[in-house]
């Protein structure tokens, strides 16, 4: 398999105060190659399950189960961490 690009977060936004769970991110890529530009990444949970897609073309980068304890609603730190322990290579620029 070869290997995925890596992440780096710039910005987050929180889509809807009703949908907590809910985030888009402005992203920098960095392909295996070193390559590097800004991509659309957006968090969805939803009922037990987590998603995180690039936002342009709407490709399910990783998924999986919540982890025991999160109860529908987490917050970015809780997104970024289901992410990263489904294999997604992301971090948060402070």
């Amino acid at each position: 398999m070869p290997a995925m690009a890596s992440y780096t977060i710039t910005n987050v936004t929180t889509v809807c105060g009703a949908c907590p769970t809910i985030f888009d991110f402005s992203a920098i890529e960095t392909t295996k190659h070193g390559k590097t530009k800004v991509v659309p990444l957006y968090f969805r949970l939803w009922r037990g399950h987590f998603r995180v897609c690039r936002g342009d073309t709407d490709k399910i980068l990783v998924s999986g189960p919540a982890p025991s304890g999160i109860d529908g609603v987490c917050d970015i730190a809780e997104a970024i961490g289901m992410a990263r322990f489904a294999g997604l290579d992301i971090a948060r620029e402070l």
